[in-house]
């Protein structure tokens, strides 16, 4: 009798052991899909992941209430993201045309020829030529330049090209850095919904020579603030606003409104670090600078002697310039292209005074703060907006 009892009290254990892991089991698996409230890493769906993979551009988007509304809602913000994304991808590759669209590559392969172009390619262009034409160092026609050290950037072994040590390279970019800067090399026309890229055939003879790359036309340094406003245009139209878009490049696009942070970056002469914290309100656009990788792989970045190499090469000099080691610009949402041109515009400047200049003459309700390479650790702030940094712990 009392065998039979613990044979029953060991069923009874054995099943309640079985009942427990089956019900840990099926709370695991149901977890794999649950969605608390909070911001999410929206991705790429399909069709255009695989095109928009390396574009650089994300989006985090805030969702609450049901774990299934939730998912679905998920599921509708990244089908819009994505597609959003391609077409403004495509819109403005130099490099390869699409079926259906006329776009930059377009352009790059057509040259000598007036070609009809959509509106939103159209308004691109003017704002790009309108900023190549002030001279102050931006150009939408400097594609061979950027494509050149682009190549560098990415080597395993930079310096064995560097154009510090290798006198072909150094060469190389000098007369880049002439074409460049030559107003018959190459022109755009924009008139009644046509453009066209004139290109000398001197220039055309020169980048042949030379195995430079093609293209000429190419947005460089303004691409990612271009197709994150068309992206962020598509988002509010579908009513998607929750959202905050960032590149790798350093622009960032905060779409709701709220009290919002954004982290300034220093180095500590090794690797980047939390240099503060910035209270912004939003909507609201932040545009970040520096000349060292915040990657702990450090791709795209490197030492050649004392300079520091890093993709925001000045037009007027042919290199990246070693002035500025950090630099953050914020503002509102619909100035992030006017913060990624000055961005860009800062950090071609060969000296401290020209960079003082810049900053002194930005619109006030623009925030800036860097660091300059010969005083790393003394943060420039401007002035009446000390307050809304503070300092990393």
């Amino acid at each position: 009798m009392l065998k039979d009892k613990k044979t029953l009290f060991r069923l009874i254990a054995f099943l309640a052991a079985v009942a427990a892991a089956v019900i840990a089991f099926t709370t695991g698996i149901l977890q794999i899909g649950h969605r608390d409230p909070g911001y999410y890493d929206v991705g790429y769906s399909d069709p255009g992941k695989a095109e928009v993979y390396g574009s650089g551009i994300h989006l985090l988007y805030y969702e609450e209430g049901a774990s299934s509304t939730i998912r679905l809602h998920l599921n509708e913000v990244q089908k819009a993201f994505t597609a959003s994304l391609q077409r403004a991808w495509r819109l403005t590759d130099p490099d390869q045309t699409y079926e259906g669209i006329v776009n930059i590559a377009s352009l790059n392969q057509a040259p000598g020829q007036m070609l009809e172009i959509g509106g939103d390619l159209q308004a691109i262009l003017a704002d790009a030529l309108g900023r190549t034409q002030r001279g102050e160092g931006y150009s939408l026609l400097a594609g061979p330049l950027y494509r050149e050290w682009q190549s560098l950037l990415y080597l395993d072994e930079p310096n064995d090209f560097d154009p510090l040590y290798n006198a072909d390279e150094a060469r190389r970019l000098s007369a880049l850095t002439e074409w460049v800067n030559r107003p018959d090399a190459c022109s755009l026309s924009l008139e009644n919904g046509m453009a066209g890229l004139m290109v000398s055939t001197e220039y055309v003879s020169f980048l042949s020579e030379e195995e430079v790359e093609w293209p000429v036309l190419d947005l460089n340094l303004m691409r990612d603030a271009y197709l994150m406003d068309l992206v962020a245009r598509d988002l509010r139209s579908q009513g998607y606003i929750d959202a905050y878009l960032y590149s790798d490049s350093g622009c960032s696009l905060w779409l709701q409104h709220m009290d919002t942070r954004y982290t300034l970056y220093g180095c500590d002469g090794e690797k980047a670090m939390e240099a503060g914290i910035l209270s912004w309100s939003s909507p609201s656009s932040f545009c970040q600078f520096t000349a060292f990788s915040l990657r702990e792989d450090g791709y795209g970045y490197y030492r050649a002697g004392d300079s520091l190499r890093h993709p925001f090469v000045s037009v007027m000099s042919g290199m990246p310039e070693n002035v500025l080691q950090a630099l953050a610009l914020a503002g509102g949402e619909e100035e992030l292209t006017d913060l990624a041109y000055q961005t860009a515009i800062l950090c071609m400047q060969p000296d401290r005074a020209g960079v003082q200049a810049r900053l002194d003459a930005l619109p006030d309700n623009v925030f800036y703060a860097c660091t300059y390479m010969s005083e790393p650790d003394s943060p420039v702030i401007r002035p009446d907006m000390e307050e809304r940094v503070r300092p990393a712990e």
